[in-house]
């Protein structure tokens, strides 16, 4: 996914956090690895993960809408994506941006096709940059 670092943090233990925009929206993410670091302004190419477990009815519901985004706000981060596969051991195949793909473990079946919107609490969002332009 592509990415523009609007903001960047650094935390008491020396992780960086960036405040970034992309064509889903805007959020606040973990920036891991060392090989190319953030700078205000620069756009990137990333990977988007994200370390939660996504729970019909607790944090994942079906979409009103269906267009895909991505937004932060107080501390937590929501993701409307479209469904695109799920594997037998519940690993979700999620479509956020048409650059951007993304596996997240959910539990019980997610409708494949469908528009979900899942909210995680802002720390579970992490990206890595595998380039920058």
């Amino acid at each position: 996914m592509r990415i523009q670092v609007t903001k960047v943090r650094h935390d008491r233990s020396g992780a960086l956090d960036v405040t970034f925009r992309c064509s889903a929206g805007g959020a606040t993410a973990r920036w891991l690895g060392r090989t190319h670091l953030p700078e205000l302004g620069r756009l990137y190419d990333v990977e988007l993960d994200v370390e939660a477990t996504a729970v019909p009815g607790v944090n994942l519901q079906t979409a009103v809408e269906t267009d895909q985004k991505l937004m932060s706000d107080n501390n937590f981060t929501s993701l409307r994506v479209k469904v695109e596969g799920q594997d037998a051991d519940g690993m979700a195949y999620l479509r956020l941006a048409d650059d951007c793909l993304f596996m997240m473990e959910a539990t019980g079946e997610v409708a494949l096709g469908k528009t979900v919107e899942i909210r995680v609490p802002t720390y579970a969002l992490s990206v890595t940059a595998t380039g920058s332009l």
